[in-house]
């Protein structure tokens, strides 16, 4: 048995670990690995004694002073000029709380916290870097000092109307990690930013500021900062960026009056089965409501997913929860289908269904209340003779059905009924699917007309179709590649640190060829805009919606054969045929 003991100065924590020498070493080193990261975590720090400016710089004479163990700045009859308290070193990746006050009759009343920044040398009293700003209407924000000189994430104003004590004092909690800076003010988060730019300093100073042009103060006390081990996988923040910047906001209300009535520029999520995956890939529903709601200007996303049920929708490791993923992309209303295939659980299961419906929609509800509810549809009878006849399952499907819409009515959400319109279609109408669960390109036209029709939406004849089809199509397949990207865990999960996701000979890495899909969505959308209200938009070459072409017609056994070199000191034993009837041996 080995023991090793990790020992940190100045560190809370200390780690023991046993490896038991008849067991593989596997665990042991995780364990390892695990513990050391525990451990680089140290105790937050004071950065001010409460009685002195130890461990500051800045204009002490004239407009920072400590009065009861707090530091004020600034003066109420008036500030010609911004000005910083600055820390005396550096700080990298850190978590940095204190609690705020900021007061004023006129002008700009308005301060802040920069960390990551450095002074400039002329003018002198100036500093350059991040910001984490403080009133006028900004705090919660983050600000680019005297550098970017923009804000480059905005906190929602109505969540910082309602969180903030204006003129009280408040908590502000900043974490720089990495390249993602996250904001909390009062407990509540308000912004994640990633930067972009490689060549932005990630390390600098912390100063407390008091803005020019201005009859304010600001007071700052318990400032503390815990230095944090640098990443070593990407960030939430990171990980979440590649398809969106939204930050977090109060839920949204429920729909008024049982319509439906999106806001203008409104994303519409759809997260259900394998049917809306479809949709996703033939953008039948979506082709009809982006012309009916044309002047809108709404933006579809795709959150579907092959196997999702209420009770479980597995993703990968650091893909985020739902929370998270709807407030990066986000989300305003969301179309929701499940119970299609909870319903071969059969009515005994049904209590457990609602619950877990409800679960679901709890996690949906942080974001937005404003959900639709589609019902399951009715089975039809597969074509194969062996198959089941899953029209025996449809009384299950009705009582589904009706538990969705008794869940709709208890959460002031839409419902959808595809049930009851296709049940009674006429017998001589067509399949709508290929098995009896999966619709066909059909059948996906005629389910995505049915719930258009029932969220009132009416069509433009002036629109044509087929051109916006292809555009939507364009831009969902880009979404799709972005949203849940192939080789994950070689970008974002746990293989991050080997070579194969990594850029080479000039091209991209993984992660950022993901990244470049983002703006290209956002282009599109422009256009599929353009088009939904008439108009005739020439496309770049780059978005050439034409259909994809084939792949080149596989070599028989033979012509591979007549292509095939054997190199020096080998050889060739074959051990399987097709020929033989071994299928892919």
């Amino acid at each position: 048995m080995i023991r090793f003991i990790f020992r940190f100065k100045g560190m809370q924590h200390s780690c023991v670990i046993h490896q038991d020498q008849s067991k593989g070493s596997g665990l042991f080193s995780l364990l390892g690995f695990l513990c050391f990261s525990f451990v680089l975590h140290g105790e937050p720090t004071s950065l001010f004694d409460g009685k002195s400016f130890s461990g500051w710089e800045g204009n002490t004479a004239d407009v920072w002073r400590i009065e009861d163990q707090v530091i004020v700045g600034g003066s109420l009859d008036g500030n010609p000029r911004n000005e910083f308290l600055a820390t005396t070193r550096s700080y990298k990746d850190f978590r940095l709380t204190l609690e705020y006050k900021l007061v004023g009759s006129e002008g700009f009343v308005n301060g802040g916290v920069q960390f990551r920044s450095r002074r400039v040398a002329d003018p002198a009293h100036e500093m350059i870097g991040y910001q984490a700003d403080i009133g006028a209407g900004w705090s919660g924000s983050l600000y680019d000092e005297s550098r970017r000189k923009t804000m480059l994430a905005v906190a929602d104003k109505e969540r910082l109307r309602r969180i903030e004590n204006t003129g009280g004092w408040n908590r502000y909690e900043m974490v720089a990690l990495g390249n993602q800076i996250q904001f909390f003010l009062n407990g509540y988060h308000t912004i994640t930013y990633v930067e972009p730019d490689l060549n932005i300093e990630q390390e600098g100073l912390i100063a407390l500021q008091i803005h020019g042009n201005c009859k304010a103060e600001i007071s700052f006390r318990n400032l503390f900062i815990e230095e944090l081990p640098a990443p070593v996988t990407p960030s939430e923040g990171v990980v979440m960026s590649r398809f969106g910047i939204g930050q977090p906001a109060d839920s949204k209300k429920p729909f008024e009056n049982d319509q439906f009535l999106p806001a203008e520029n409104e994303v519409v999520i759809l997260i259900g089965q394998e049917n809306f995956v479809r949709e996703q890939k033939a953008a039948a529903f979506e082709t009809r409501m982006a012309a009916a709601f044309a002047p809108l200007n709404l933006r579809f996303r795709s959150m579907a997913w092959e196997g999702d049920t209420v009770y479980e929708q597995w993703r990968a490791l650091n893909f985020g929860d739902w929370n998270s993923q709807l407030e990066t992309a986000q989300a305003g209303t969301l179309i929701v289908q499940f119970g299609q295939m909870e319903v071969y659980d059969g009515q005994g299961r049904l209590t457990e269904f609602k619950a877990a419906y409800h679960r679901l929609l709890d996690q949906f509800a942080q974001r937005t209340r404003r959900i639709v509810l589609v019902s399951p549809m009715p089975f039809e009878r597969p074509l194969a003779s062996h198959a089941p006849d899953l029209t025996e399952r449809n009384d299950d499907v009705i009582a589904y059905a009706s538990a969705v819409r008794e869940i709709a009515q208890e959460r002031q959400a839409l419902f959808v009924d595809l049930t009851i319109p296709l049940l009674h279609r006429k017998g001589n109408s067509g399949r709508l699917t290929e098995d009896g669960i999966h619709l066909t390109p059909a059948g996906l036209e005629v389910v995505g007309a049915l719930i258009a029709d029932q969220l009132g939406a009416v069509a433009s004849i002036d629109v044509a179709l087929d051109p916006l089809k292809e555009l939507i199509l364009a831009k969902n397949r880009l979404w799709f590649d972005s949203w849940r990207p192939a080789n994950w865990s070689f970008v974002y999960g746990d293989r991050v640190s080997q070579m194969f996701g990594r850029g080479a000979g000039g091209q991209p890495s993984l992660r950022e060829s993901f990244e470049q899909r983002r703006p290209l969505i956002e282009t599109l959308d422009g256009f599929i805009h353009q088009v939904a209200k008439g108009d005739h938009v020439p496309l770049p070459a780059l978005f050439s919606t034409g259909k994809e072409t084939s792949s080149p017609q596989a070599l028989t056994p033979e012509q591979q054969w007549a292509t095939f070199e054997m190199d020096e000191g080998f050889e060739v034993n074959l051990f399987g045929s097709e020929r033989d009837g071994v299928v892919n041996p």
